[in-house]
């Protein structure tokens, strides 16, 4: 649906005289996640996920956006 979508405004650009041909546009979306099971991790966490997303256009990174989100362990009493 994404890609479609894609195709469909580089067409716009290309009947609107904006861009000479479609491009090849490749979006990516990739979660990298890390557990750390027998200690803690760098800092002090006990998960962590790592959310990038973007695309290539080309075969060439033209944007990218990363996000990351740690899980800290329950605090003992």
């Amino acid at each position: 649906m994404l890609e479609e979508a894609i195709e469909d405004i580089a067409a716009g650009f290309v009947a609107m005289r904006i861009i000479e041909s479609s491009p090849s546009i490749v979006p990516f979306y990739e979660r990298k996640p890390t557990v750390f099971l027998g200690e803690l991790g760098p800092s002090g966490e006990r998960m962590r996920h790592v959310h990038v997303v973007g695309a290539k256009v080309n075969g060439e990174t033209l944007l990218e956006y990363s996000s990351e989100i740690i899980y800290f362990p329950p605090e003992t009493p």
